[in-house]
């Protein structure tokens, strides 16, 4: 086994795994001892992301505390998305008040509580092993929204953290459960982005004003009209479509509350810090990488003639159209400006403006309201008669009824739809428990807010016993292999040195099926 000091920190490596494996390594039977070893008092709990007393964490060992901040924790992506406010989360975190973290990097303005998981990919796990024989909790892996790794793009397998999301024990990364039973292309693209974009602040955490990079972003891809404003239905409505396989396959670890979009004019505004995921899941659609989004800024703009003098030649052209009787449709067509533009230049200059109102018939009204009460949308109802969308709207509310049954339709196709996905997992998966249905598929919570009691009448029986998974041999024997090499004392027997592992058994009864851990054994024990 190559030999390696664990009192090292690895580039990449996250500050819980650099203390998980210390205490695999000293010996200590208790994380307690381990615990008054590094921080000189017992009840210490990390996070697998914020976690706090860093500085105490450095100085044990021998490392830059804003070097670890920035290599070892997700601060980077929270200090971007905090922007001026990121300096009292960076204090919180090199400090032992842990109880501030959650309130100074906005968890709960942000309606997304800290990740309750610490997750690992087996390949890594086994690469780490193989190269420096030490298992190694990776920083990337336990970001918010990567559920995939970056670099073998593979389901991560997690385990479980303790109350808070936050552990008083130490855990190697062995034994857990798959995030997703099978690949999901979204998920894996969002995973990918998120490290990536970690990686790019590490080194430059970006303070600049990101409404700016949005506005030009939104401009490319046509989601601004020529007077500035949003058109935020249809970037919203691209949103959903484009991140529609995501939400359906990974609810446990995106929240449903983000498939709407709300907070997109939030972030395109600058109105308030929001969650740095909900940055991501925007910028992921406009740009393919953090580098492109980023480096859009960095583009030299072509440089414009004063517009004092193009704006006086424009307005000329707008008056006169205006004298030869021109409509304001009219005028908007031939100079490519937008109708509200000409309405308020005409009116500022006292311009008579026609403002004739649309006369709806009565035939127009009742086949508006029988197209509603079928289930048109009301999109398709304005185009199908030329009208507002508005009017539409107005002429809904306005019949008694009609709104209550449209959502009463909507609702039903919803229950129908949702329904005849979970027969269909539950067909295709025989075996699958009622934990597997919530965590996979979204469906399941659907039906438990809208639909529960004809839920409950259809979930697969619970499991009458409880479930051991089989025993993972290959990581239990790399986990006893480092247990064992650093086990301090001396050894007379393998029966004694069994005795200091625990007292299973393991290597007196299972020593085929641990042959990295009985080679370091019988080097501790044939020494002596």
């Amino acid at each position: 086994m190559p030999g390696f000091s664990y009192s090292q920190y690895l580039e990449g490596e996250s500050i819980y795994g650099l203390l998980t494996n210390y205490h695999v390594a000293s010996g200590n039977r208790s994380w307690k001892q381990t615990n008054l070893d590094i921080f000189g008092r017992t009840h210490v709990r990390l996070h697998s992301v914020l976690p706090n007393n860093i500085n105490a964490i450095a100085q044990f060992f021998n490392v830059d505390p804003v070097y670890l901040l920035t290599h070892a924790t997700g601060y980077p992506l929270y200090a971007f998305s905090l922007s001026n406010q990121a300096s009292k989360l960076k204090k919180v975190l090199l400090s032992p008040k842990g109880q501030l973290i959650a309130s100074y990097s906005r968890q709960a303005p942000s309606s997304l509580a800290l990740a309750k998981q610490h997750r690992y990919c087996p390949k890594c796990i086994g690469e780490s092993f193989d190269k420096l024989g030490k298992l190694s909790w990776r920083i990337e892996h336990q970001l918010y929204g990567v559920s995939h790794c970056p670099e073998h793009d593979e389901p991560l397998f997690y385990l479980s953290s303790g109350e808070g999301g936050i552990n008083r024990q130490y855990y190697l990364p062995a034994g857990g459960e798959p995030i997703l039973i099978g690949k999901n292309d979204k998920a894996a693209y969002l995973s990918g982005f998120v490290a990536k974009l970690y990686h790019e602040l590490q080194s430059d955490i970006r303070f600049h004003n990101t409404a700016n990079l949005y506005s030009e972003w939104l401009m490319t891809k046509g989601f601004l009209t020529k007077c500035g404003n949003i058109r935020m239905r249809f970037l919203v409505d691209e949103l959903v479509n484009y991140w529609k396989e995501l939400f359906e396959a990974t609810e446990n670890l995106i929240p449903l509350e983000l498939s709407n979009f709300s907070y997109v004019a939030d972030i395109i505004h600058d109105r308030r810090p929001v969650h740095y995921l909900k940055h991501v899941l925007l910028m992921a659609y406009l740009a393919k990488s953090p580098h492109e989004f980023f480096a859009l800024s960095k583009t030299p703009k072509p440089v414009s003639e004063p517009l004092s003098q193009e704006n006086s030649d424009l307005e000329s052209n707008v008056f006169k159209l205006l004298d030869n009787a021109s409509s304001l449709r009219t005028v908007s067509a031939n100079l490519g400006v937008s109708v509200g533009y000409v309405k308020q230049l005409a009116l500022r200059n006292n311009y008579k403006v026609d403002r004739r109102r649309w006369k709806l018939t009565d035939e127009i009204e009742r086949d508006v309201w029988r197209k509603a009460f079928v289930g048109w949308h009301r999109v398709d109802i304005a185009k199908h008669h030329g009208l507002s969308v508005g009017t539409i709207e107005q002429l809904i509310q306005s019949h008694q009824g009609l709104s209550n049954w449209r959502h009463h339709m909507v609702m039903a196709k919803r229950k129908a739809e949702n329904r005849s996905d979970l027969i269909q997992a539950i067909e295709k998966n025989p075996q699958i428990t009622r934990n597997e249905l919530k965590r996979t598929f979204s469906c399941y919570m659907w039906l438990y807010k809208n639909d529960r009691e004809w839920l409950y009448q259809n979930l697969p029986s619970p499991q009458s016993k409880k479930y051991y998974p089989s025993v993972d041999w290959a990581a239990r024997d790399k986990f006893l292999a480092i247990k064992v090499k650093f086990l301090q004392g001396e050894f007379k027997s393998l029966s004694e040195l069994d005795r200091a592992l625990g007292g299973h058994g393991w290597l007196l009864h299972d020593a085929k099926n641990l042959p990295l851990t009985m080679e370091v054994a019988l080097l501790r024990v044939d020494s002596k």
